[in-house]
């Protein structure tokens, strides 16, 4: 089988398009359980989700006049036994190898999924997962995790027979695009607005230390901190105070760290009008909640924040704002990273990878030292590894951020972070 890209997919091949040779859209992970996986199990089970799914078999292809188009290979990506040294590594030494492993490029006509199982020193298992953004998100790799858990757990105890199949990726994204296309005339004009709006926003680009938000290339740092278990406790109580409560308490933690980076931009920037970029999820079916592949769409979102603002008033402002973005959300309406693309881009990640067969992993998941031109900063707000502590990784383009000033950065921006959770009014 063959067929166009997803609205999801088309920009990420024309951003890779123009850095082939680059892997600024590996998404990898290094897992490492403390406890020895058993490596035939873990190989059956993999195949069993991998080789069930048309994304993870998907090879990207230009047909006639340069179009890209996706075909099914006939199986899924293997998992490889990687011995990585005559003797066991330890963890740190796992951990140094998926960094450079994960600075080398998937082949763009080949396997776009890499699973390495490796033994550690200690009886302890790494497991090295990459994939290429243009089949997987941060939700589908967490649906990933969980389905080969679950067919390892089958396995284990000798059942007959393993569980279903995800939904086919391509099939479900179309039936999304379909329904959004059924959304009443009246609301799509409303969200188009609401875009073009955004748009425009005066704070659309920031200046950054007053550098000048220009594209360039696509090296990046990642520099990370975790706010520690006493400030994320008084980041979560702060979620869940009145006027900042919300039916979703991702949603508010979404809205206090919108709060916390839009604060810090004006601080850097000197102007009180602010914007970023930010990822939707996109799963609006059942179907999409339960389907391995990529959904999320990016949107606009536009923030003031007033001279004396607290962060709990800066946090009711963007949690308003995160609504109407979600609001007008519409699933393949998101536009093409262009000239008039915000430079700053705010990823929060909600959920984490739970135990495997009992073992909790330890994570780490793994820069592969670029990211788009465009972006000049990439916040990504997550606990992945569920620790209980938030984790807060900036990404900075090295040629807007040269190492001297992304130190001081991050420096800047945690300490606000930690001043404005200890005193939010």
């Amino acid at each position: 089988m063959a067929g166009p890209l997803t609205h999801s997919q088309l920009p990420l091949w024309q951003g890779q398009r123009l850095h082939p040779r680059t892997p600024l859209y590996n998404m990898a992970f290094a897992f490492v359980f403390p406890g020895r996986l058993e490596a035939d199990l873990f190989r059956a089970a993999w195949d069993h989700v991998a080789c069930g799914s048309d994304v993870l078999r998907t090879r990207i292809i230009e047909g006639s006049g340069r179009e890209p188009r996706w075909e099914e290979a006939p199986k899924g990506p293997p998992t490889r036994i990687e011995e990585l040294s005559e003797g066991a590594p330890t963890r740190d030494e796992f951990r140094l190898w998926s960094r450079r492993r994960c600075a080398r490029p998937l082949e763009l006509a080949g396997e776009l999924v890499e699973s390495r199982l490796v033994p550690l020193a200690g009886g302890e298992t790494g497991w090295y997962l990459n994939q290429h953004h243009w089949v997987a998100d941060a939700a589908s790799t967490r649906l990933l995790y969980a389905r080969v858990e679950a067919a390892y757990l089958a396995l284990l105890e000798g059942a007959r027979r393993l569980p279903p199949a995800a939904p086919a990726y391509y099939p479900t994204a179309g039936a999304v695009a379909d329904a959004a296309e059924r959304v009443r005339e009246a609301e799509r004009r409303r969200a188009a607005e609401h875009r073009a709006a955004r748009r425009q926003h005066p704070g659309r680009r920031t200046d950054l230390y007053g550098r000048e938000p220009s594209p360039g290339a696509t090296a990046s740092t990642r520099r990370s901190f975790d706010l520690g278990a006493e400030s994320t406790t008084a980041f979560d109580e702060l979620s869940r105070a009145p006027g900042l409560a919300s039916p979703s308490m991702d949603l508010s933690r979404f809205a206090l760290v919108a709060a916390l980076l839009s604060a810090w931009l004006a601080r850097v920037s000197g102007v009180r009008e602010v914007g970023f970029d930010t990822p939707v999820a996109g799963r609006t079916t059942p179907d999409a909640k339960d389907s391995l592949g990529p959904f999320l769409e990016v949107f606009p979102f536009a923030a003031s924040v007033p001279h004396g603002a607290s962060l709990r008033i800066l946090g009711r402002r963007c949690l308003e704002e995160a609504m109407a973005v979600l609001r007008f959300a519409l699933p393949g309406t998101s536009e093409a990273t262009g000239e008039d693309a915000g430079n700053v881009v705010l990823n929060y990640l909600p959920g984490s990878f739970g135990p495997f067969v009992g073992l909790r992993p330890d994570v780490e998941w793994v820069h592969p030292g670029h990211g788009d031109g465009v972006h000049a900063l990439r916040l990504q707000a997550h606990d992945l590894g569920g620790t209980g502590r938030l984790q807060l990784a900036l990404d900075l383009r090295d040629d807007a951020f040269p190492e001297a000033l992304g130190a001081r950065a991050v420096e800047h921006f945690r300490r606000l972070v930690h001043g404005a959770l200890a005193e939010p009014d």
